[in-house]
């Protein structure tokens, strides 16, 4: 899948879900250098954003896609699956606290957000964490690369 065609088929997502009634906000890029865009006020990843457009199946198709042309990663590393698992797994528990923040956060109730402030923080800076380990390992995988094209 060329970035053309990614593109074409993020907007096309976007556009789906405003067409169901989904209010749709403006995309941000987040600390971890994902970018986000706010579908009813929650922000979801760009495969987040195509499995509510249109299913899992294809938002998973998609995403594949596009890796295999721009990843630096070999098919079939152990330890890539791994770290992106644990990256995954991070990512799903920031947004579940995220998600309670934000509904604690509507309802002005101070209570809950000191509670869940410092637990948004250390989702956050796991989550932050994984990503650096994929990023790190990623690295890795282009050195070697390198090496071998020399």
């Amino acid at each position: 899948m060329r970035s053309e065609d990614y593109a074409k088929a993020y907007r096309d997502a976007r556009e789906a879900l405003y067409l169901r009634g989904k209010k749709i906000g403006r995309q941000i890029y987040g600390q971890d250098g994902l970018r986000y865009c706010l579908v009813g006020g929650l922000p979801l990843t760009d495969r987040e954003v195509s499995k509510e457009a249109w299913s899992e199946a294809i938002a998973d198709e998609i995403v594949h896609d596009l890796a295999e042309c721009i990843s630096p990663y070999p098919h079939g590393c152990l330890e890539c699956d791994k770290l992106w698992e644990k990256y995954e797994l991070a990512t799903a528990g920031y947004l579940e606290i995220f998600t309670i923040h934000r509904i604690a956060v509507d309802r002005q109730d101070s209570t809950a957000l000191a509670e869940r402030r410092s637990l948004l923080d250390r989702a956050a800076e796991m989550r932050r964490a994984a990503r650096k380990s994929v990023r790190d390992h990623g690295a890795a995988h282009v050195s070697i690369t390198q090496q071998l094209a020399s």
